[in-house]
């Protein structure tokens, strides 16, 4: 049986630029000034209030990519993620820093657009950078490749980086760019002071498994060694790879083992050691080993045995990203030549189970 044919009403038209402009009585180029809302353009309030109550009445919202050649400006905040973490199951500091750089921009009344094309090359990432896909870019993660500093360097776009910031750049740049991050010494310095407190004067301090010499990394080793310096301790580095020789020595009783481990970049091997290596030998924690990690996420705090850790403020590091940019922007001041500006927000200790007073 056929199918009968209904009429069908059709969809409403959006109302164009040249609507505005014959309902207000206006050219064109007087809503294209009023929509862009320069300064420097010179409209009439009595005219300006007409043409806005017709956009009002009409619903009318520039296109994008109209608006977006009117201005020179996009609205949007780009968001480059650079650490293999931030992508599928995201770790709590990733999400700490985007929550923040969400919640800003939003109050900021900023789109994000999130750069994940990092692919051999990055030829996306620098046809998306090079064509004008965002205003400024976040940079976020402790893995940098010298082709992806690059091509963020060569987009020549404000940047703010966060945590990690780049080597010193062959490329001019005629835009600044800034850094965000944690008070790293202090951080160390806290670490190393609780365990010190408590009577601990062997201390292991655990690298991790990627950023080992990333600038924020040997900061907070900087922190930790003065400290055990001025508290005479023995601070003893250990990668990452080698910590279960160290943890053998604690187990076996060796005379020169630490009696506590500080994870300097980190908390993502809590699980592991909380679960595999500890048990394996026989230890306890803090009974045998006291353990204190860096940035005090849910991943410290919901541990096996909840850990004492460095809290740095993920998200008011994310939101004073947005800030900068934010009002870098709205300012549309010029800048010294490749300047360098690097806001450090303070760090605090949250004691948990896992520190005690030295047991041997």
């Amino acid at each position: 049986m056929p199918h009968k044919k209904t009429d069908s009403a059709p969809l409403p038209r959006r109302a164009r630029h040249s609507d505005v402009a014959k309902r207000a009585g206006v050219s064109p180029a007087t809503v294209s000034k009023v929509m862009t809302g320069r300064e420097s353009d010179r409209i009439s309030e009595e005219t300006r209030e007409r043409v806005l109550a017709v956009v009002s009445e009409l619903n009318y919202v520039p296109r994008s990519a109209v608006r977006e050649m009117q201005t020179g400006r996009t609205g949007r905040i780009g968001v480059l993620l650079t650490h293999p973490a931030a992508f599928g199951n995201m770790d709590p500091y990733h999400l700490g820093i985007l929550s923040g750089i969400l919640s800003k921009a939003f109050d900021y009344r900023r789109n994000t657009l999130l750069y994940t094309a990092l692919e051999p090359g990055a030829d996306t990432l620098r046809q998306e950078l090079l064509g004008g896909g965002a205003d400024a870019v976040i940079a976020v993660g402790n893995v940098w490749t010298p082709l992806v500093e690059e091509v963020v360097t060569r987009a020549n776009l404000p940047v703010v980086y966060v945590s990690v910031l780049p080597g010193e750049a062959t490329t001019p740049r005629s835009v600044p760019y800034f850094g965000v991050d944690c008070d790293n010494e202090a951080g160390g310095r806290l670490g190393i002071t609780h365990l010190t407190d408590l009577g601990h004067r062997r201390i292991a301090v655990i690298r991790g498994r990627v950023a080992s010499n990333a600038s924020f990394v040997q900061e907070r080793i900087a922190g930790a060694m003065a400290t055990a310096d001025e508290a005479t301790a023995n601070l003893e580095l250990v990668e990452y790879k080698a910590m279960e020789e160290v943890i053998k020595r604690v187990a076996d009783g060796a005379p020169d083992a630490p009696s506590a481990f500080f994870f300097i970049e980190g908390e993502n091997i809590l699980g592991e050691l909380y679960d595999d290596f500890l048990p394996r030998y026989g230890l306890s924690v803090p009974r045998d080993l006291s353990i204190v990690t860096f940035n005090s996420t849910m991943m410290s705090e919901y541990a096996s045995v909840p850990t004492t850790s460095v809290r740095q403020p993920l998200q008011e590091i994310g939101e004073t990203a947005v800030r900068i940019l934010a009002e870098f922007l709205a300012a549309g001041a010029s800048a010294d030549h490749g300047r360098r500006t690097v806001v450090r927000l303070p760090v605090s200790l949250e004691i948990r189970a896992s520190t005690a007073p030295v047991n041997r």
